[in-house]
């Protein structure tokens, strides 16, 4: 779906639920990266029309997910600071 919406971006699985560690107050992180490093204001017009597609795809709008959108550079520190990055897509 992501793909389809953001092409050439990929998704990474992060936090406890790449690291096998959630619990039942756990949320679930999902890095998408873009090709190129989005501005603030396209980050957030990108999260809705992720949330859209994802609320179309019946996913209830209060699943315990949180979406994280960055390139190439935001990527590289994410990847710093993951003690571990599952890809999804």
């Amino acid at each position: 779906m992501v793909e389809k919406l953001l092409p050439g971006a990929q998704v990474y699985l992060i936090g406890g639920a790449a690291e096998d560690k959630l619990t039942v107050f756990s949320d679930i992180d999902l890095l998408v990266v873009l090709p190129y490093e989005p501005k603030a204001g396209e980050r957030v017009e990108l999260l809705a029309r992720l949330w859209e597609a994802l609320e179309e795809a019946g996913v209830p709008p209060e699943t315990p997910l949180d979406l994280h959108i960055t390139g190439p550079e935001g990527f590289a520190r994410y990847a710093r600071r993951a003690r571990r990055m599952v890809r999804l897509a």
